[in-house]
C-alpha cells in the first residue's frame, strides 16, 4: 500500500479553515459547549481541535482532532486507566469493536482506554466531521456506563439524568 502524498499548503488550509468553522457552527448552535483551537507551530507540528460535549452518563465528552501531514486523527478518553477487572472490561470492548464504524478502542499512552480512528486529511467536509463526532459520542454514550461497571464493580454509579 503506498503512503498518501503530504496535503499542499492550499489543502492544509482548506482543511484548517473546514474544521475551524464547523467547530465555531457546534459552538453558535450550542451543539459542543466548549472549544479550542491550537495552531501548528513549525513544520511537522500538528493544528489540533478539543471540543466538548455534554453528556448523559459521563458530564463531559471531549473530542480531540488532531491534523497531520495526511491524516486526520481524532480521539476521546473513554475511560481512565483500568486498575483491575481487565480482562472482562477489554473482552467487552473487543468484542464491541467488531461493531464500530470508523474508530475502535484503543489503549492510550498512560494506560487509559481511548475511543480513536483516523481518516485521510483529503475526504475533510462538514457532513465527514458531523459524522464522526456523532458516531464518537453515541458510542461512548453506549458503552460508557457498562464498561465502567465492569472495572469497577460496586463503585461505579450511573448519573441520574
Amino acid at each position: 500500500m503506498e503512503a498518501a502524498e503530504l496535503l499542499s499548503e492550499a489543502e492544509r488550509h482548506a482543511a484548517v479553515t473546514t474544521l475551524c468553522a464547523w467547530a465555531e457552527d457546534l459552538m453558535e448552535t450550542q451543539v459542543a459547549v466548549g472549544y479550542e483551537y491550537i495552531a501548528a507551530g513549525g513544520p511537522d507540528a500538528r493544528d489540533r481541535w478539543l471540543l466538548r460535549f455534554e453528556g448523559i452518563d459521563r458530564e463531559y465528552i471531549t473530542i480531540w482532532f488532531t491534523l497531520d501531514q495526511r491524516t486526520l486523527q481524532y480521539e476521546t478518553q473513554f475511560m481512565p486507566c483500568l486498575e483491575g477487572n481487565e480482562t472482562p472490561v477489554l473482552s467487552y470492548l473487543m468484542k464491541r469493536n467488531a461493531h464500530l464504524r470508523a474508530m475502535a478502542f484503543a489503549i492510550g499512552p498512560e494506560e487509559a482506554i481511548y475511543l480513536m480512528g483516523r481518516i485521510s486529511a483529503r475526504s475533510l467536509s462538514s457532513d465527514t466531521l458531523d459524522d464522526l463526532a456523532g458516531l464518537m459520542l453515541a458510542y461512548v454514550e453506549d458503552h460508557f456506563a457498562t464498561a465502567m461497571a465492569l472495572a469497577f464493580p460496586g463503585k461505579y454509579r450511573r448519573r441520574k439524568a
